[in-house]
């Protein structure tokens, strides 16, 4: 999405102004770079994560977000390989989150 088009589906999202555009804009980013994990996932995995319930979704959400807490609390000053690594788990607890939302929710 080009950055125009953020700004536009920011207006859509964000009519009041609760929050600038550039936190919307931030904030589309990064569901977007989670859903393009999702993707990529997807195309190894084809659908796995359906075969589970909303407990074992959110066992998943537990397990990344200890690793996040272990990497950021050994050492706050992370090397860009740790970032990165950081990143794909807040993307893998964005996806599973939703899964468990969509179970939730009778969407699947």
């Amino acid at each position: 999405m080009t950055r125009e088009e953020l700004l536009m589906l920011a207006e859509d999202l964000n009519p009041d102004d609760v929050i600038t555009k550039d936190d919307v804009c931030n904030y589309i980013n990064v569901i977007l770079d989670a859903f393009a994990v999702h993707l990529d996932r997807e195309r190894v995995r084809h659908g796995l994560w359906k075969r589970y319930g909303a407990k074992e979704q959110m066992r998943n959400v537990t397990v990344k977000s200890d690793r996040i807490e272990a990497l950021l609390r050994d050492d706050p000053n992370l090397t860009q390989a740790e970032i990165d690594a950081a990143l794909e788990e807040c993307y893998d607890i964005i996806n599973y989150t939703v899964f468990t939302a969509r179970i939730l929710t009778g969407l699947l």
